[in-house]
């Protein structure tokens, strides 16, 4: 029974095709970094990773090298700063 329940409540996994596709999009909505700017060297930072891979929208946020290895050196401290970016960017859309 219990099982059961735990399987109603996990999320299908998302293809490969369908992870890019949201990656595309996401860099066609962030062109630049969204913390610095830089139009260069931009990456896709998941600022929620879930190893389901599960990937939505406003969990993901476009970083220039710089600003995505600043991240990932204290992602506890960057990790509500980068929340509050994407929630102002998406506004009502999420």
């Amino acid at each position: 029974m219990l099982n059961n329940i735990k399987k109603l409540n996990k999320k299908p996994k998302q293809t490969k095709k369908q992870r890019e596709a949201l990656y595309q999009e996401c860099l066609r909505d962030m062109p630049s970094c969204m913390m610095c700017g830089s139009h260069y060297w931009n990456q896709i930072h998941h600022i929620i990773y879930t190893p389901v891979k599960i990937t939505e929208k406003g969990k993901l946020i476009v970083l220039c090298k710089d600003c995505h290895d600043l991240v990932h050196t204290n992602e506890k401290k960057y990790r509500p700063i980068l929340l509050e970016i994407v929630r102002k960017f998406y506004k009502e859309e999420l």
